[in-house]
């Protein structure tokens, strides 16, 4: 693709040489640069991909975008290299990799959930509805990607943008309509997914965690607060949970705005989406919900009530995405525990046992350094 058109929409102040030049990819780890790249140097507290420029340009780089002034850009080595001065590097990654592959979301509708817990799980029930409506869709999340049925190990909940919007242009291509996606508060807070356009928005809760990256809870809600107020359609929905602290000052700032569809769930009463009658047992749940006046039965192998939370966010997006409810309660039914989620297994053992799967991402600005620590843990309870 010509430079011109990859970094349309993106504002450059400065630019020293040609972008009639034609890019064969993006990269913001010059490790990964081959010929005819463009490479984007990004700060970073581990690592900051000003200083990897020069290597960059060795490695093939034709086309820079740099953030920092008065950094070594190999300029006296290689001055036929294309150099772009920007204000926010990880925007113009971000913008550029929408435009690299098309701008993908456009053609898709693509549901992104964020929050503190349930993400994963919503993710799979939502899925669950829309093929369970005859819809073919995608899965981005912490466990791993979907394309249909293929299935691809996750590397970060949410990826880096290029591989982002690379994942949104596979899913387009394999024949899917809809996308299902985390949306971590790394990922908002880095512009990772800016340019996608989100047809529904789910926000699940804010507790206390990944403060040694955002330092405040203000910081942390105003990350997620990105993907309702800022890449939501004119015409989107948000859906979010009513009982949560954090979800109510959300539903508030939106009204005030008056930013695209509202609707809220919860089991306290006020919501638009109510759990009522809820049965607990080491079978499942079933519980009643209550929209719009009306009663449906549910009935589910997940156990818990954060799961009676996390089934009422993923109705609320079906809902918003006009999944009939006859779809959206056999889509309930028949998605089983999801891979670390308090997973059931059932051996014939005379106790119940889950597996929990606790994922930990240290996540490393900059020249694309990253690191992944993950747990595993083992809880048992007695039967």
């Amino acid at each position: 693709m010509i430079l011109g058109e990859v970094i349309k929409g993106i504002d450059i102040p400065g630019i020293s040489g040609d972008i009639a030049i034609d890019i064969t990819g993006l990269a913001y780890d010059s490790r990964k640069v081959s010929k005819g790249h463009l490479f984007f140097a990004m700060p970073g507290g581990h690592a900051d991909g000003h200083s990897f420029i020069v290597d960059a340009r060795e490695r093939g780089a034709i086309a820079v975008v740099y953030e920092r002034p008065g950094i070594d850009t190999g300029e006296r080595m290689r001055p036929e290299v294309t150099l772009m001065h920007v204000k926010d590097s990880r925007e113009a990654l971000a913008l550029a990799s929408n435009n690299f592959f098309g701008r993908p979301s456009r053609s898709l509708q693509v549901i992104g959930i964020t929050g503190t817990n349930g993400k994963t799980t919503i993710t799979y029930l939502i899925k669950s509805m829309l093929e369970e409506w005859g819809q073919k869709a995608g899965l981005i999340g912490t466990i791993q990607y979907m394309i249909r049925d293929a299935v691809y190990e996750a590397i970060h909940t949410t990826p880096e943008a290029p591989e982002f919007q690379a994942l949104l242009e596979e899913m387009l291509r394999a024949g899917c309509s809809y996308v299902v996606t985390e949306v971590s508060s790394h990922a908002l807070a880095q512009k990772r997914v800016d340019g996608t356009v989100f047809k529904a928005a789910v926000f699940t809760n804010l507790t206390r965690d990944h403060l040694d990256f955002h330092i405040t809870m203000e910081e942390y809600f105003r990350a997620k607060e990105r993907l309702f107020t800022e890449l939501l359609l004119e015409d989107g929905t948000s859906v979010i949970n009513f009982d949560d602290i954090y979800g109510r000052r959300l539903i508030s700032e939106l009204r005030n705005s008056k930013v695209g569809n509202l609707i809220t769930y919860g089991i306290e009463t006020g919501a638009d989406i109510i759990a009522e009658n809820i049965k607990n047992s080491f079978d499942g749940l079933m519980f009643d919900i209550n929209f719009n006046g009306r009663t449906y039965n549910v009935q589910s192998p997940l156990m818990g009530t954060h799961n009676v939370y996390n089934i009422l966010s993923a109705v609320g997006a079906a809902v918003s995405l006009n999944v009939p409810w006859d779809m959206i309660i056999s889509g309930i039914k028949k998605m089983g525990s999801v891979k670390g989620r308090f997973q059931k297994v059932d051996l014939g053992q005379n106790f119940l046992l889950w597996l929990r799967r606790r994922q930990r991402q240290g996540e490393k600005a900059g020249d694309g350094r990253s690191c992944n620590e993950t747990e595993r843990l083992c809880d048992h309870h007695i039967r």
